[in-house]
């Protein structure tokens, strides 16, 4: 009971039953109806398949064309003759009865002095104008010591060395002031490609060179 003393209505059992029932079985029947309907479109029980048609496909070879050069027609074309060049007059071989009627030439032959002596003029032997010293084809770039850099030691090394006769540097010994400089004096030196030293036009191996090389740090 209700503070107004009111009852509330409730709904019956039966009513809601029969129309829950009601909507139930027309759905059941339509879902009845589509499942036979789609079990008939797919049945397969008589189902026999096409018969297929075989082709038979020849195998395709491209025919061997025969190698045949093309061939060129050339048309040899002849020139025309060249006409020799016109004859030179014979020399003289004589200057005691030259014949000079068909220069214009007028007058005596020329004397004969018999062959010239060239002996007195002679040199006694024949030397060679070419003489070379040992030339650095590009002077030695030797690198500062990084040790030297930065203590800022300068001096300078006398790199002994001999040469061979292609250039090369062999024997490679530098004295120098201090200690810090020498590996650096030799491997500069070793590096340069000399012109040899030439005497009498042939070169030849030179013993005990010296080359001067100065370390110093600018200011």
């Amino acid at each position: 009971m209700n503070p107004q003393g009111q009852h509330a209505a409730k709904p019956r059992p039966q009513k809601s039953a029969l129309r829950a029932l009601g909507i139930a079985l027309p759905a059941g029947l339509i879902t009845m109806s589509l499942f036979m309907g789609m079990e008939q479109m797919i049945a397969v029980d008589d189902f026999s398949p096409p018969a297929q048609r075989v082709y038979e496909l020849k195998p395709y070879l491209e025919p061997l064309l025969p190698e045949t050069e093309p061939r060129i027609e050339r048309k040899i074309v002849r020139a025309d003759p060249i006409a020799p060049p016109p004859r030179l007059p014979e020399l003289i071989k004589s200057l005691n009865h030259p014949d000079l009627s068909d220069y214009g030439y007028s007058g005596a032959a020329p004397a004969d002095y018999g062959a010239a002596s060239l002996e007195q003029i002679k040199p006694a032997t024949v030397a060679s104008m070419i003489d070379r010293v040992p030339t650095p084809l590009t002077p030695p770039m030797p690198r500062y010591p990084n040790s030297a850099e930065t203590r800022g030691i300068s001096g300078t090394c006398d790199v002994h060395f001999n040469l061979t006769p292609r250039g090369d540097a062999y024997d490679v010994r530098a004295d120098c002031t201090d200690r810090v400089f020498k590996s650096a004096a030799e491997k500069a030196v070793k590096r340069v490609k000399f012109a040899p030293k030439i005497r009498d036009g042939v070169p030849i191996t030179v013993i005990g060179a010296i080359y001067p090389i100065e370390f110093r740090i600018e200011p």
